[in-house]
């Protein structure tokens, strides 16, 4: 409906009598006022301002209430600005114009400026007397402008304008002169003189319109990408940005200074919600910045804080809150001076405590930014969590994750790190993952059998999960639990190079540099030390055994710590071994996987004493003998499926193969001896492999043509 009825409105306008002129260029007296001329031109060119029939422009002339009501007009159309009216209205529009004096030229740009209360009735009053049009003032001008704007831009409560005569403006004008004049369309004269009262020239209008649509067109100067961003003293950030014109523009923001929303305005974020490689619009006045859009989808404002999940109680200013990675219950402090948003809206610590209370029955999802304080306890100093940034809004949807303790066709039962058993059934059409390759409910109920795995379930209003992901490693945030651990190939000032599982991937850091928003740390003497992207490099390229890594994001997905490790058993502090069981997929180099996961263990040489340091030798049940060789032409044979127990280390290196035995083997019989002391069978498979398997005294052949003998 709305670009149908801005079309319209279009179309009407264009039958309008206002000529347009052919090209800027031909206008006669273009050199009346040199300062202007190269305005006017490219005011022209646009489309926004025509000139007379008689090939003069008159810049000197003063512009009317009625043209500049079209004028505003053509700026908000030719950048798509125009606001949606109600279409029943139009014709009681049309009638009210002509009871005005309003000339049809004039009434389409008049009726949508009264439909969407960028001039009101009594303002039509100004603009004829006795039949006669009248001049528009410059502080009249500035209220029609900046009530179109303010609909995307902030109308201060407090005015900040200094002019020499601000006296002279009128208390109705004062706001809007303060937007249009923060945002660098209105400027004073020489001397500093806003001069309210004065008529507006056609100079002067062209000026208005060609920075009123750069504001709110797609041009160069005011779009651009965050190349550095910096929070200075918890209260200020330090922003830099590079223009699409290749301007370099630093500049200090405050949260409640600088305004931070949605492409279209409707959403307004947190500056800590930025981050390095934005796309960006600005507003800003030779000064300062105004205002910041970001032109990026934005999918959730919470996306990008410390800590996502559900509240599960808000009062008192403590927050009890289920956090959506490890499905932990965590209570933190709000702070005195917490920002709050609330669906999009700066708001009171008050209202989001209300809207908790009133949404109880729901999911209540949060974003927080924290930070620690040191709290003096009975039991020596200890650190506490405390909110700075608080965002809150309904969800359709949970998200929690824990523990895999059993998984079925139809739901799956988890313990959560917080202690709780929750079990969760599956929607219709519910999506399945092991990591991020889409996957079956069946693969997922395999992988469950093959040890300890983790899932993290996104579950509907109804209750049932609507996404299933599945992982041998927890969903935890905290580094010693979480994450792929990847083996390093390689590093720079940019990026990394890494491999898992057999996959090389490069990793970008997503900064100009690298220190502004991501931290490095090395194991070294059995702790993490901080460390700079100099001393990391050095650390991998002095290494003389494979250097190993884990790589951090906040909740936005953006890589905020890289851990580097000569040894994988840097991200434990437990001397438990992990037990993995599957059926195996190959054993090759000394390397095992299984047919369930994509991770790799490492075979040792002999398994002759395990954890509990008594003999355990590797024993493949129904196998004539047993040995890591045996094992290994069983596991890569294409004919045989050998299903494997073992325990690993936090090295994924295989401690003890606890059983091993063939569910099934094909090839050609070659001994068979059911009787006697050595009761066995012999088969060659395909591939060239005999297998001396053990068997029962009476075997049965699954056919009635055959018999054991």
């Amino acid at each position: 409906m709305k670009r149908k009825l801005a079309l319209a409105l279009a179309a009407v306008l264009a039958a309008g009598t206002m000529p347009a002129t052919a090209m800027a260029a031909t206008f006669k007296d273009i050199n009346e006022l040199p300062w202007a001329s190269s305005i006017i031109t490219t005011a022209a060119d646009r489309g926004l301002i025509s000139g007379y029939e008689d090939g003069t422009f008159r810049a000197k002339k003063d512009v009317t209430y009625a043209e500049t009501m079209v004028m505003l007009y053509n700026v908000l159309n030719k950048t798509n600005s125009l606001q949606t009216m109600d279409t029943s209205a139009v014709a009681a529009y049309y009638q009210m114009a002509s009871s005005f004096g309003i000339p049809s030229w004039a009434q389409t740009s008049v009726l949508y400026a009264v439909g969407t209360n960028v001039a009101t009735l009594s303002d039509l009053t100004k603009f004829y007397d006795n039949g006669v049009a009248r001049s528009a003032t410059r502080e009249d001008v500035a209220i029609f402008f900046g009530r179109a704007l303010e609909e995307k831009y902030d109308v201060w409560s407090t005015p900040t304008i200094v002019y020499q005569d601000q006296w002279n403006i009128s208390d109705a004008a004062v706001p809007y002169v303060d937007l249009l004049s923060r945002l660098g369309i209105f400027s004073g004269d020489d001397q500093q003189k806003f001069n309210p009262k004065s008529p507006i020239t056609r100079a002067e209008m062209a000026v208005v319109m060609n920075k009123t649509y750069e504001l709110l067109g797609d041009n160069l100067s005011n779009q651009g990408e965050i190349t550095k961003i910096q929070k200075d003293d918890g209260e200020y950030y330090t922003i830099t940005f590079e223009m699409d014109n290749g301007d370099i523009r630093t500049y200090m923001a405050m949260d409640d200074r600088v305004g931070v929303y949605n492409k279209d305005g409707s959403m307004e974020i947190a500056l800590s919600y930025l981050s390095v490689g934005d796309r960006v619009s600005l507003v800003y006045s030779a000064t300062s910045l105004q205002s910041i859009y970001v032109l990026d989808e934005v999918a959730s404002a919470q996306s990008r804080y410390d800590v996502t999940g559900f509240v599960e109680k808000l009062k008192s200013r403590e927050l009890t809150l289920e956090n959506e990675n490890s499905g932990e219950s965590q209570l933190y402090k709000i702070s005195s001076d917490c920002i709050c948003y609330l669906d999009g809206k700066k708001t009171t610590y008050q209202a989001l405590e209300e809207f908790a209370e009133e949404n109880y029955d729901q999911y209540v999802y949060a974003g927080l930014m924290v930070s620690t304080e040191t709290v003096k306890g009975e039991d020596g100093n200890y650190e506490e969590y405390q909110v700075d940034e608080l965002y809150l809004s309904v969800s359709d949807t949970h998200t929690t994750s824990g523990q895999v303790s059993n998984f079925y066709s139809n739901r799956v039962a988890f313990r959560t790190s917080g202690g709780a058993n929750k079990t969760i059934y599956f929607a219709d059409g519910c999506e399945f993952y092991i990591g991020d390759e889409k996957s079956t409910a069946s693969k997922l109920e395999d992988m469950a059998e093959t040890g300890v795995t983790y899932v993290k379930v996104t579950t509907n209003k109804d209750g049932k999960a609507t996404k299933v992901i599945m992982a041998e490693d927890t969903f935890d945030t905290t580094i010693q639990q979480r994450g792929t651990t990847y083996t390093v190939e390689g590093i720079s000032d940019k990026q990394m190079a890494v491999s898992v599982g057999g996959e090389k991937t490069t990793i970008t850091f997503g900064s100009t540099n690298p220190l502004d928003n991501i931290t490095f740390y090395t194991w070294q003497a059995k702790d993490w030390k901080k460390v700079t992207l100099s001393d990391a490099q050095d650390y991998y390229v002095d290494n003389n055994t494979p250097t190993y890594c884990r790589i951090v994001r906040n909740s936005g997905g953006k890589i905020s710590e890289i851990y580097f490790a000569d040894e994988r058993s840097a991200w434990t502090q437990s001397t438990d071994l992990t037990e993995r069981k599957g059926t195996v997929a190959s054993l090759k180099n000394g390397i095992l996987k299984f047919k369930t996961s994509s991770n790799e263990y490492q075979m040792l040489s002999r398994y002759n004493t395990g954890a509990d340091g008594k003999t355990n030798p590797l024993v493949i049940t129904s196998a004539v003998k047993s040995s890591l060789t045996v094992f290994e032409r069983m596991a890569n044979s294409p004919d045989v499926t050998l299903y494997a127990e073992i325990k690993i280390d936090a090295d994924n290196k295989v401690q003890e193969v606890t059983e091993a035995y063939l569910t099934s083997a094909k090839g050609t019989l070659v001994e068979y001896e059911p009787s006697g002391g050595d009761k066995h069978i012999s088969v060659e498979t395909s591939d060239g492999v005999k297998l001396n398997l053990n068997v029962v005294s009476r075997p049965k052949t699954g056919s009635d043509d055959y018999t054991y003998e």
